[in-house]
C-alpha cells in the first residue's frame, strides 16, 4: 500500500543559479525523489512587463506606392505608457525626429471614443507594411494595423485596438516539472498555468489558485533543480527589469511505500493484533494481546 507525502516547494527568481527573472533556474537546497504531481498554489511578481519587446518593436511603414522599401519606427522596450494619448506623443516625437525625411512627414492620432490609431502623411501617401508574420510587422500588428493588405493613401484608420498599456491579458508559468498540458500551441506543454494580469501597470501581481486541488504529473522523478519561464499570450518570454523579483508556490506530491501490515485474531476472540514487516505485534485497540 502506499500513502502520500506532499512538500512546500518556494521558487524565487531572486535565489536562482542564473538566468532573469522571466526565465531562470533555481537550485533546491537538498534533491526530493519519487515526485508523482504538481499543484500550482500562487505567484507573485510586480507588473513591470513593458508593451514592447525585441519581438514587435518596430513599426514598418512604405511610402508613394514602393513596396520592396521599408522604413523603421524602433520602439523603446523598457517603455510604459499609462494611456493611448501618451503612446501618441511618444511615436510622434519618434517620427519628428526620425532620420528618414518621409517618416518625419508622419503622425498619429487616436480617437477619444475608440482609442483607435490614425495615420496621416502629408507628404504623399503611406501605408503601414501589410502584416507577414515577419518580424517586421509584428509591431504593426500590435498598434491596431493587422491587415494582410493596404492601399497606398493619404491616412489609414486603425482596425484594431493599439495593445500599448500591457503586454498581455495573461502570464504563462512555463515549468520543467510538467508536460503534460494540452493547446493549440506545442510549446504550451511545459505550461503548468495561465495567470491573469488584472492590475494596472506598476502594482502587484498576486494571484492565488482557486483549483489548486488539481494537479498535473510530474515528469521528473528525481528533482534536484526547477526551471521557469514566463511568457506572454503568444509565448513571447516577458522582459522583466533585473531586480522585479517573481515567487513562485508549487505543492509537490510524492508516493512512499508504508509498512505491511496483517490483522489477526487469537483463538480466544481477543482484539486483533496489527503486525508490521519484522512480524513485531502492534495492538489496534490498546488492549493487551
Amino acid at each position: 500500500m502506499a500513502t502520500r507525502r506532499q512538500h512546500m516547494l518556494h521558487v524565487n527568481s531572486w535565489a536562482a543559479a542564473g538566468g532573469s527573472p522571466s526565465n531562470f533556474t533555481q537550485p533546491l537546497s537538498r534533491p526530493i525523489s519519487g515526485v508523482k504531481a504538481v499543484h500550482f498554489l500562487s505567484v507573485t511578481l510586480p507588473n513591470l512587463i513593458p508593451p514592447f519587446n525585441a519581438f514587435d518593436q518596430t513599426i514598418t511603414l512604405q511610402f508613394d506606392g514602393v513596396t520592396n522599401m521599408d522604413y523603421p519606427i524602433a520602439l523603446s522596450t523598457s517603455r510604459f505608457f499609462m494611456d493611448v494619448a501618451s503612446f501618441v506623443s511618444y511615436i510622434n516625437a519618434l517620427c519628428a525626429a526620425s532620420s528618414y525625411t518621409r517618416v518625419r512627414t508622419v503622425s498619429f492620432a487616436s480617437d477619444s471614443a475608440t482609442s483607435r490609431l490614425t495615420m496621416t502623411d502629408t507628404g504623399g501617401t503611406v501605408r503601414p507594411k501589410p502584416y507577414d508574420d515577419g518580424a517586421s510587422t509584428e509591431g504593426n500588428w500590435r498598434i491596431g494595423f493587422p491587415e494582410r493588405s493596404y492601399a497606398f493613401q493619404a491616412s489609414h484608420v486603425a482596425t484594431g485596438y493599439p495593445a500599448v498599456i500591457l503586454r498581455t491579458n495573461c502570464i504563462k508559468v512555463h515549468c520543467n516539472l510538467i508536460g503534460s498540458s494540452v493547446s493549440a500551441l506545442q510549446s504550451d506543454s511545459d505550461v503548468i498555468y495561465s495567470v491573469p494580469v488584472d492590475v494596472n501597470v506598476g502594482q502587484m501581481i498576486n494571484y492565488q489558485n482557486p483549483y489548486s486541488e488539481i494537479s498535473l504529473p510530474c515528469y521528473i522523478d528525481n528533482l534536484s533543480s526547477v526551471t521557469v519561464r514566463l511568457t506572454d499570450d503568444d509565448n513571447i518570454e516577458l522582459s522583466l527589469p533585473s531586480n522585479a523579483y517573481v515567487s513562485i508556490q508549487l505543492l509537490l506530491t510524492r508516493r512512499r511505500r508504508s509498512r505491511i501490515v496483517e490483522l489477526t485474531a487469537d483463538s480466544r476472540g481477543a482484539a486483533g493484533t496489527q503486525s508490521d514487516a519484522r512480524g513485531l505485534p502492534h495492538n489496534l485497540t490498546g488492549a493487551s494481546p
